[in-house]
């Protein structure tokens, strides 16, 4: 289940949606690939016709879920992040393109929108969720948690770098009244030698996600599988 703020509209692919993507993991072939290689940036040329990703959908859905799932880490009890990255993003456009059919008008909408989360080659891109289902308690929660997005670090070697906003809108996303936002767009932004030293990471290294916010102080190791393809993003 994806959200994204566009303007002052919330977009999202919906339950059935949700349900559907469900379905399709028990067949998801993990040799699939997109028919576009990755790059650092989305573009119309890259959008195939409402028809031809019709007939390759099953497959795209169920290669999103599992990238979703093999990409997500949980920090403490309420939090996760996803890693973004060009795989998604596509696919999360042709979708909002199937959901709602609004043709090439759309299409550059939903780039606009989406293209700042696919990874340029010296950066990691995230979606920071807080999940909690009651809604009084969720939001008790969120009003404690006040700019809680200024309080993420990556860590690794002797390197501590902040998260900034990934969102094209910028919108802060505590309010007047001290209540943080349920999902922030970030990312971490390396120079030249943070890139080179992460990508040399060892499968056995040692990289960490930490939120230093007074009331949510929790942190994460990022396992091996997930450095190796965040390691790929950074080429």
């Amino acid at each position: 289940f994806f959200l994204m703020l566009k303007g002052n509209r919330v977009l999202a692919t919906g339950i059935r949606g949700l349900i559907r993507t469900r379905c399709y993991c028990v067949s998801n072939p993990p040799s699939f690939r997109l028919p576009f290689q990755k790059s650092t940036s989305i573009s119309l040329e890259q959008i195939l016709p409402l028809e031809e990703y019709k007939q390759i959908r099953p497959k795209v859905l169920s290669h999103q879920s599992r990238l979703r799932k093999e990409r997500r880490v949980h920090i403490g009890p309420h939090a996760s992040i996803i890693f973004e990255n060009f795989d998604l993003m596509w696919s999360q456009i042709h979708e909002m393109l199937f959901i709602e059919g609004g043709g090439e008008e759309q299409a550059k909408e939903e780039i606009e929108a989406y293209e700042p989360l696919v990874p340029k080659g010296n950066n990691l891109v995230f979606t920071l969720m807080f999940e909690i289902d009651d809604k009084k308690r969720r939001d008790a929660i969120l009003f404690q948690l006040g700019h809680v997005e200024d309080s993420v670090t990556l860590r690794f070697n002797n390197h501590s770098i902040a998260a900034v906003s990934a969102s094209a809108d910028d919108i802060d996303r505590t309010t007047a009244d001290g209540k943080t936002s349920s999902i922030h767009f970030l990312r971490f932004d390396l120079s030249p030698e943070q890139t080179k030293d992460f990508k040399t990471l060892s499968p056995d290294s040692s990289a960490e996600i930490k939120v230093a916010h007074k009331n949510y102080p929790h942190s994460v190791c990022i396992s091996s599988s997930l450095l190796s393809q965040l390691q790929e993003d950074l080429n």
